[in-house]
């Protein structure tokens, strides 16, 4: 095993081990623990594969995997894909989304505690540690152009302008909202239609915000799940898909066109521009809810929908355009 290990070295570093040109110079060498150079985590990024190669040459052979220990860990599903683990002490909340690059924020604390951190994730390292932002506990954040949008559980909005997400100062613009917010989903301007935010509540409740130079102005719409599904699509009070479920996620379709958001088993499909309630989508069945939602294009070059629930744990894929289901993974 302690070959392979030096075979693994190579693999990961490219080049082969050197630790000298003499033979009993070598063997000393090893005998004391020394080891090629391999550099850190952040460095190697293949942190399950380093792991495995620095257990293979360890010093004392009966600590060495065995060969049926080392194809098992090597089955397992995150090996080939955890770059590495980065430490970042202890933190309550992450925060990561496309729209935010490469920074994932994290937060822990309350009140006067609450303090938050910024992860590199691309290059590996930790940008900030541990800034003190006091205030309530944060309930969803999305970084939108130069402004960093934060909700908290005291049904608050804080709008903060950025630059590179560090230091969080005053906030441009305070406001409270009827509920806690749960997820935000950005509409960039299109024609004669402003820049909108949709915010996805903890009742049930999709707020509609217009967006002038970055901020929102007065007079934002909601929109009510329970009426909509009354309304639009004939679900009856007593109907259990009825419940108050909050928004628990959203994503925009059709090249900004539609929003498509959770409404606990169920999906409703929203035109942004005209807030009118297209398609009522119902891809489980209670007690499950829908939890998360991304698109992809397909190899068909078509977009698609997936999503994801917290009950039967079952992803499946739609057509967006069709609204139809194409496939369904447990």
């Amino acid at each position: 095993m302690f070959s392979y290990g030096m075979l693994l070295y190579e693999l990961l570093t490219g080049r082969r081990p050197s630790l000298g040109h003499h033979q009993l110079q070598i063997a000393k060498k090893l005998s004391k623990g020394i080891r090629p150079l391999l550099g850190s985590p952040e460095e190697v990024q293949f942190c399950c594969l380093q792991t495995l190669l620095t257990e293979c040459w360890d010093t004392k052979p009966e600590k060495r995997p065995v060969a049926l220990q080392c194809l098992r860990q090597m089955q397992q599903p995150g090996f080939p894909s955890l770059r590495y683990v980065l430490s970042c002490d202890s933190h309550a909340q992450l925060f990561l989304s496309p729209l935010q690059g490469y920074s994932a924020v994290f937060w822990s604390g309350d009140k006067d505690s609450r303090n938050y951190s910024i992860v590199n994730v691309e290059k590996g390292n930790m940008e900030v540690k541990r800034i003190s932002c006091p205030g309530s506990r944060i309930s969803c954040q999305m970084k939108m152009g130069n402004t960093l949008w934060m909700t908290t559980e005291d049904q608050e909005v804080f709008i903060y302008s950025l630059k590179d997400m560090c230091p969080l100062s005053q906030p441009q613009k305070l406001f409270s909202c009827p509920a806690i917010i749960t997820c935000l989903c950005p509409v960039p301007e299109r024609e004669q239609n402003p820049a909108r935010v949709f915010a996805g509540m903890s009742d049930g409740l999709v707020a509609v915000y217009s967006l002038l130079d970055g901020l929102p102005v007065e007079g934002e719409a909601y929109l009510c799940s329970h009426t909509l599904n009354k309304t639009m699509f004939g679900l009856k009070d007593s109907d259990p898909r009825q419940n108050p479920y909050p928004v628990r996620c959203m994503v925009l379709v059709g090249s900004g066109s539609q929003l498509w958001f959770s409404n606990g088993p169920g999906v409703l499909v929203l035109d942004c521009w005209s807030l009118r309630a297209v398609r009522r989508l119902d891809p489980y069945v209670p007690p499950s809810s829908v939890v998360s939602m991304t698109t992809s294009f397909c190899a068909w070059e078509e977009e698609a929908v997936w999503m994801l629930d917290d009950h039967a744990n079952m992803l499946l894929l739609y057509h967006a355009a069709s609204y139809q289901l194409c496939a369904q993974y447990w």
